[in-house]
């Protein structure tokens, strides 16, 4: 029988584990750079730039 999530081969486990926390470890720096660019940017939300988003995205502005 196929098993596709088979975590008893102990090199398959480790490999998926390592992916998982790669996976996070990208999440991470993700939003740490946005929010490094938000401060060096002056803040987020000031503005500028806050009418295209609202544009692309459809919805109304605030």
């Amino acid at each position: 029988m196929l098993h596709i999530f088979s975590l008893s081969n102990r090199t398959y486990r480790y490999l998926f584990m390592v992916l998982i926390i790669a996976l996070i470890g990208t999440g991470l720096a993700t939003v740490a750079l946005g929010l490094l660019a938000g401060d060096r940017a002056g803040g987020v939300g000031n503005g500028a730039g806050n009418e295209d988003a609202c544009l692309y995205s459809g919805r109304p502005g605030r």
